[in-house]
């Protein structure tokens, strides 16, 4: 088996959490050469209780903001995928930075993927109107998400507007239903694993 070297860019407090996150991906060899720690921010931290009867409630401290100018492209020579993940909880990069940082990607000849979260403004629709998935060889997201975004209820219909809007492979995760994969000609479901 052949094991590929694994990245991360982002942005930590110079915290006690931000360390622990830091250490864990480096036990786990992970990259951490191109990981911002900015001593003026907090890191993140997400707190999600789950109840009994499956409701679930999360708290999620702010997110220190990565800026376009902050990313090392240096670190895309030779990548083989770019996954994104949390576009919608960094508006700091909505738009045209996100595109940019796909089209580097694309001219290193990666392969890249998006799995867009939860909007921190509550905007769905505004981050995805420039095109963005058009850069986009694999989104991965909820079904809420899909609902969410492409402003539709049934998810055949948000699949539809995700090819429409330029997606070409989609993974909706939909829980104990497993997963709904379309390359846009045909749609799959996947059953989910008992746990």
């Amino acid at each position: 088996m052949v094991f590929q070297k694994c990245g991360i860019i982002g942005k930590i407090g110079e915290d006690e959490w931000g360390q622990i996150i830091k250490r864990g991906l480096e036990k786990e060899k992970v990259l951490t050469k191109y990981l911002i720690i900015d001593k003026n921010k907090a890191t993140e931290v997400t707190l999600i209780l789950i109840f009994k009867n499956k409701k679930k409630i999360q708290f999620i401290t702010p997110i220190p903001q990565l800026e376009f100018n902050e990313i090392n492209f240096e670190s895309f020579k030779g990548i083989k995928l770019l996954h994104f993940s949390g576009y919608l909880l960094l508006p700091s990069l909505w738009g045209k930075p996100a595109i940019e940082i796909f089209k580097i990607a694309k001219e290193n000849k990666a392969l890249t993927s998006l799995n867009p979260q939860a909007s921190i403004t509550g905007d769905w629709i505004k981050p995805f109107k420039n095109n963005l998935l058009e850069y986009v060889d694999v989104l991965t997201l909820d079904k809420e998400e899909a609902r969410k975004i492409t402003k539709q209820k049934n998810l055949k219909n948000c699949i539809k507007k995700l090819h429409e809007m330029g997606s070409k492979i989609i993974a909706i995760k939909a829980g104990k239903e497993g997963c709904i994969l379309s390359n846009g000609k045909e749609i799959l479901k996947i059953p989910s694993y008992k746990v």
